[in-house]
């Protein structure tokens, strides 16, 4: 089953829109800052999303996906895109098993930390790489894309699997010394 299916033309929007709306909360956190920083920001957002690997056909078909963010994604506050992240993050919990879900999150998840992390307060970016604004946001994101509770009782984690044991190798039996007829003599 494609996975686009899943989701409405609305909620396939939103959704795909995920890593934008990382990008919107981070920079609205961070208010007008240097356009050299916003550069690094971007380039770090785009390279976090070009090569991000997963095996997820949500997570895969997000980070191909070359079309533009809606519009209201560009314009967004802090708590806009929070709103959206939130939204995003029932939709996940409804449509997707909860390993999908999960690895989505962890995606997004990853979009944020790179793009917070891309360029440090203070003089030419040396300093704290995270400014106390961003880091606030970063938390607020992280909240957002927690699994409902909800979701987490209807669709509990799967255990991991136990791996098997290797059965232990039996002990070695010495094996008689060949006698010859010269230990006889």
């Amino acid at each position: 089953m494609d996975v686009k299916s899943k989701f409405s033309k609305e909620e396939w929007q939103l959704v795909t829109d995920g890593p934008e709306w990382i990008f919107a909360a981070l920079a609205a956190a961070d208010g007008n800052v240097a356009l050299t920083t916003k550069a690094v920001e971007t380039r770090a957002f785009k390279k976090v999303v070009k090569d991000y690997s997963s095996t997820n056909p949500l997570v895969r078909e997000v980070a191909e996906d070359r079309t533009k963010a809606s519009r209201e994604v560009k314009k967004a506050t802090l708590s806009d895109a929070e709103q959206a992240l939130e939204e995003i993050n029932e939709i996940l919990d409804k449509k997707l098993s909860r390993v999908d879900a999960d690895q989505y999150r962890k995606f997004l998840v990853s979009v944020a930390d790179s793009v917070a992390e891309a360029a440090g307060e203070g003089v030419l970016g040396i300093g704290k790489k995270i400014s106390k604004k961003e880091q606030k946001a970063l938390d607020k994101v992280k909240a957002a894309l927690k699994p409902t509770k909800a979701a987490v009782e209807a669709k509990p984690a799967p255990k991991p699997k136990a791996k098997p044991v290797a059965p232990k190798p039996e002990p070695r039996q010495e094996k008689p010394k060949a006698t010859t007829r010269r230990q006889f003599r």
